[in-house]
């Protein structure tokens, strides 16, 4: 027994230090097991907050700079977050980054991706340095006018870049990358170079490339004025502020003309307000009745209205009674022009009074006009044809009256401050005498010139 003892004893050791194994074993499994299901809650939590999807946009696919110059890049990210700027190859352009914004430095002649970051999402564009070696980039379009007519019209813009040589020789830079911007995005859209009317008035288009720009002059007519008809509406219902442009050449033969109602006073009421240019076109074969009204004319009355780039040819001026004809019976208003214009008129009766270019200038401008005015060799008032009748507040410049037969008062203006800068005697052909220049006064003195 006693031998026995130490056996069973060292037995019983051994179960209970298997027992105490087992149990850690599984308080170890336990542990292990708890801290995975923690680890897979966790995971499964993670996996649920995702990051936002940023959209990022560049202005352009392509840019140009030249070496040692800059162009400004712009980004836009939806919904807002903070943009990383990265370059392919920073040997090629060095970035002065600023939020949404990025300086590109143009640092050897080559081709590099800019890439805009936020999050996992980026955009790019394409970057190009041009050599700096002396050549020099221009920008020119074949029309510096363009004309768009308001009935949804769209013009081609028509601007190239050009590489400029040291001998004078241009070379087209083929698919040049030119950005367009207006003056006034009110009156025209503009995308991919077409100009869409939208309303009427004048503006400027600029184009750029490589930092290089030019401009043009942009003009949206409410109509183009192509025959008699459409003059004649024109004439009569044309509104303040309205423009309208001839692009053909009108010729009144056997059509009767009427021009608005006007009397020879100030005001806007009854008058021409429109801006008209004639594009250098002629309007030919007026006659103008004076036993439809006193004062005749073929704009009647002018306020604040701008007529230019026009010749009248051939207008007759018919009847007796006259009080007033010619261009316009009045001319009103601060802004109110008549420029470069021509105007061939002719009386067949005598006129009682007449202004031949203007009756009453209250305001406005007379700028490059030349007028070339006949009266019948019987005209026995040698005073009833003024080139300007009275000139009140008014300025003019660079006006020229060719003068035949009997007109007494060539220069005959009366008001504050008035000039014709020459009169021709076609019968003669001779400058006649005196500049025809008056300064100061109320009332003008008048020079008698027989023709």
């Amino acid at each position: 027994m006693k031998k026995r003892l130490p056996l069973i004893l060292t037995l019983i050791v051994a179960i209970l230090l298997t027992s105490f194994c087992f149990a850690c074993k599984k308080k170890e499994n336990e542990s292990e097991s708890e801290s995975q299901t923690i680890e897979e809650s966790q995971s499964e939590s993670n996996s649920e907050i995702q990051t936002p999807d940023f959209n990022i946009s560049i202005g352009k696919a392509e840019y140009t700079v030249r070496e040692d110059e800059t162009v400004l890049v712009t980004a836009t990210v939806n919904p807002s977050g903070s943009l990383q700027w990265t370059a392919s190859d920073s040997t090629v352009l060095g970035l002065i980054p600023d939020g949404n914004n990025v300086k590109v430095l143009g640092k050897k002649a080559g081709v590099a991706t800019l890439t805009a970051t936020c999050g996992q999402d980026s955009a790019t564009c394409s970057v190009t340095v041009t050599p700096s070696n002396g050549e020099i980039i221009v920008v020119e379009s074949e029309v510096l006018e363009y004309d768009v007519e308001l009935n949804g019209d769209s013009v081609n813009l028509q601007f190239g870049a050009f590489i400029l040589s040291s001998d004078g020789s241009k070379t087209k830079i083929d698919n040049a990358n030119i950005s367009y911007s207006v003056s006034n995005p009110k009156l025209v859209s503009l995308e991919n170079g077409v100009l869409t009317a939208k309303r009427h008035g004048s503006l400027s288009v600029t184009a750029s490339y490589s930092g290089v720009s030019a401009t043009a002059s942009v003009t949206v007519y409410d109509k183009f004025i192509s025959n008699a008809s459409e003059w004649k509406n024109m004439i009569m219902t044309a509104q303040m502020g309205e423009y309208y442009m001839l692009d053909a050449d009108i010729d009144f033969s056997g059509v009767s003309y009427t021009s608005r109602g006007a009397d020879a006073s100030s005001g806007s009421v009854g008058a021409f307000r429109a801006t008209l240019n004639g594009k250098n076109h002629t309007v030919k074969n007026i006659t103008l009745n004076s036993q439809t009204s006193a004062y005749v004319s073929i704009f009647g009355k002018i306020y604040n209205a701008k007529i230019s780039n026009i010749s009248f040819e051939n207008v007759v001026v018919s009847g007796s009674g006259l009080s007033g004809a010619g261009l316009a019976v009045t001319l009103d208003g601060r802004t109110a022009m008549i420029k470069n214009v021509y105007l061939d008129l002719s009386f067949e009766g005598v006129p009682t009074s007449a202004g031949a270019l203007i009756y009453h200038c209250y305001e406005g401008k007379v700028e490059g006009v030349v007028a070339k005015v006949e009266t019948p060799t019987d005209n026995a008032n040698m005073d009833n044809v003024k080139i300007v009748k009275y000139l009140v507040g008014a300025t003019t410049k660079g006006v020229y009256v060719l003068a035949q037969g009997e007109i007494e008062t060539v220069g005959g203006f009366m008001g504050y401050t008035s000039k014709i800068d020459m009169a021709w005697d076609i019968n003669d052909e001779r400058v006649l005498d005196g500049s025809w220049t008056y300064l100061g006064g109320t009332q003008l003195p008048i020079l008698n010139k027989n023709i």
